[in-house]
C-alpha cells in the first residue's frame, strides 16, 4: 500500500471503530431534536378575495353559496349576475365598480371575489351594527335594504355556510 493508502485506511478503521463504540453506548451523531411546529394553513379563494378589507372570509364564502351553491359558472338575471358571487353586470353598475375600484373580470373567481368582498364592505361601514342589514344590502343594494328592510330568507341562507 502506498503512504496515502495507509492514512485513509487507518482514518476509516479509527472513524468505523469510533461509530461502532458510540453506537454501543448510545450516542447518536446527531441527537433527534422535535421539529419545531409549524401551522400550516391552506387560504382559500375566499381568505385571497378579503385579504386589505374588513369583510370576514367566511362571509364572503356565505354570499357565494346563497348566490349560486359556491359555482363559478353560475349565470342568472336574464344573463346579467355572473359568477359565484352573481354580480350584477349591467354596463351602469359594471361601469361605477371600475371606476371606484379597478378594472376586473367578473368571470375571474379571483377578481369576481374581489369585487364582491370590496361592496360586502361597502354594506358593513352603511350598516355597522346591524348584519341582517349588512347582509341583506348585498343583494338589494344599500338603498334597497333601507328601503324594505332586513330579506330573512337570504340573511338565513348566508349564514347557514358561516
Amino acid at each position: 500500500m502506498r503512504y496515502c493508502e495507509k492514512i485513509l485506511f487507518v482514518f476509516f478503521s479509527c472513524l468505523l471503530t469510533f461509530l461502532l463504540v458510540a453506537s454501543a453506548r448510545g450516542f447518536t451523531i446527531a441527537p433527534e431534536r422535535p421539529l419545531p411546529e409549524v401551522e400550516v394553513r391552506v387560504l382559500t379563494l375566499y381568505d385571497v378575495c378579503v385579504e386589505g378589507t374588513i369583510v370576514p372570509a367566511a362571509r364572503l364564502q356565505g354570499h357565494a353559496y346563497a348566490e349560486s351553491g359556491c359555482q363559478n359558472d353560475a349565470i342568472g338575471d336574464g344573463g346579467w349576475s355572473v359568477s359565484q358571487f352573481q354580480l350584477y353586470e349591467i354596463p351602469e353598475y359594471h361601469a361605477w365598480r371600475v371606476q371606484r375600484w379597478g378594472e376586473y373580470d367578473p368571470k375571474k373567481p379571483e377578481e369576481a371575489g374581489r369585487i364582491a368582498a370590496l361592496c360586502i364592505q361597502d354594506c358593513i361601514l352603511a350598516f355597522p351594527d346591524d348584519e341582517p342589514m349588512q347582509i341583506t344590502a348585498y343583494r338589494w343594494g344599500i338603498d334597497g335594504a333601507r328601503a324594505h328592510g332586513v330579506d330573512w330568507w337570504y340573511v338565513n341562507r348566508v349564514r347557514a355556510t358561516i
